[in-house]
């Protein structure tokens, strides 16, 4: 998020810079949205699977929250990591994956 503020300022710069940082912008935006559907889509997955109880042991419920949790972690770690690379570095790591 830090980043797309900072790419908002103007400040004089010329219209390359200013449309390269655009769409820096609106890909930062559209991981941003990726990211928030797939904890909505977990979160709905989960919600389903405990109202037509296909979770209903102890032991299950405490699986998928251990899973959801590292889950949630990778995603916020990838985020975090998104947030402070700069565009180029990041599509040089997402090259390499």
């Amino acid at each position: 998020m830090q980043c797309i503020v900072e790419n908002a300022q103007v400040d004089g710069k010329d219209r390359y810079i200013t449309s390269t940082e655009t769409v820096d912008i609106d890909i930062r935006t559209e991981e941003i949205i990726k990211a928030t559907q797939d904890l909505f889509l977990l979160s709905r997955e989960l919600k389903e699977a405990w109202a037509l109880g296909q979770i209903g042991a102890e032991e299950e419920v405490q699986k998928i929250e251990e899973k959801m949790k590292e889950d949630l972690k990778i995603v916020g770690d990838a985020f975090g990591d998104f947030c402070t690379k700069d565009l180029a570095s990041f599509w040089k790591s997402r090259v390499k994956s």
